[in-house]
């Protein structure tokens, strides 16, 4: 299992040299938090530590590893500030679709339980309620995007239900907005079960669905051998970060059927063309049949012979 994060001294650095308050030192006192006092954290902008953040969000986000992304974090909190990296993870999810944003939500969930102190996560949400009047400018839905990312965290129990009493101190419309929206949904009926689907049909608990929906379409063309369909039905899923479950499903069939080789990594080539398959993606997917290669063949022993030289007839045609 990935190792614990140690605790972010550059944190308690930072917050003693600060002239303004912030929640931590709010939170540690017991006062009540003023809105007006708070110093938000660096944007992206004029972050030092920002790309750091993003480049490991990222990461995670086509991986969903989670024991890879906290593997980077340990190695990197020294220079990375827990509750930014919260921050960030959440902006970050709002620019991407609802798979990534389940992804996240389940991030924030892991890491509160054994990795990131709670009131970092205090902080980090305080911090994104603050500033969603500038956020909106490049993400119009921030605020409730926002809004469903807090009542999630307090479904998951990464943040207390209290937190919402923090709204008396906003006079932000945007802000209050936020709180509302988070209230109403975790005072819903059978709130619990519904947070857990608060993404959307989109959401990982449909993962299975979407790699159902992918080997489908693979058979499909396997009869029609239409590629403009194929590209058209991965498009309207809108899963761009998952594609890779579809190159799995293709890879899958090229290896069970040899007479169809040919015309499957002329598909792979296609999609790659279209920039629905980038390079990473294509690789991952070869890299999984490789590395569960004995527990994969034994429901596909074809697999054996037929990987490696597929992957070679593919390197080929794409040019890698």
């Amino acid at each position: 299992s990935a190792p614990s994060l140690p605790s972010n001294i550059e944190t308690a650095t930072m917050a003693a040299e600060q002239s303004k308050t912030t929640f931590s030192e709010l939170h540690s006192s017991g006062s009540i938090f003023d809105s007006q006092k708070y110093q938000a954290l660096p944007s992206a902008a004029v972050d030092p530590n920002a790309d750091v953040c993003s480049s490991i969000v990222r990461e995670y986000l086509v991986s969903g590893d989670l024991d890879d992304l906290k593997q980077s974090l340990a190695e990197k909190f020294e220079v990375i500030n827990q509750s930014r990296f919260i921050k960030r993870a959440v902006i970050l999810a709002m620019e991407y679709n609802a798979f990534e944003r389940e992804l996240t939500s389940k991030l924030l969930a892991d890491l509160s339980w054994n990795a990131i102190p709670k009131h970092e996560f205090n902080e980090a949400f305080l911090d994104l309620v603050t500033t969603v009047d500038d956020t909106v400018v490049d993400i119009p839905e921030a605020a409730i995007m926002i809004g469903k990312f807090l009542a999630r965290a307090i479904c998951d129990e990464v943040l207390p239900p209290s937190f919402l009493d923090n709204v008396a101190s906003f006079s932000s419309k945007r802000a209050v907005e936020v709180f509302e929206l988070a209230r109403n949904l975790i005072e819903a009926p059978f709130f619990g079960v519904s947070l857990e689907h608060i993404w959307g049909p989109g959401d990982l608990q449909s993962r299975k669905r979407l790699v159902r929906e992918f080997s489908l379409l693979v058979q499909e063309f396997l009869l029609n051998n239409d590629q403009n369909e194929v590209s058209l039905s991965i498009r309207k899923l809108n899963v761009f970060s998952f594609n890779y479950l579809f190159a799995e499903e293709l890879i899958k069939a090229a290896i069970v059927n040899d007479k169809q080789k040919d015309v499957l990594v002329q598909l792979l080539v296609f999609l790659h063309k279209q920039s629905i398959l980038p390079k990473t993606h294509i690789e991952k997917a070869f890299s999984y049949f490789e590395e569960n290669l004995a527990e994969i063949s034994i429901d596909i022993p074809l697999i054996k012979t037929n990987l490696a030289p597929l992957r070679e007839q593919a390197k080929a045609a794409l040019g890698f």
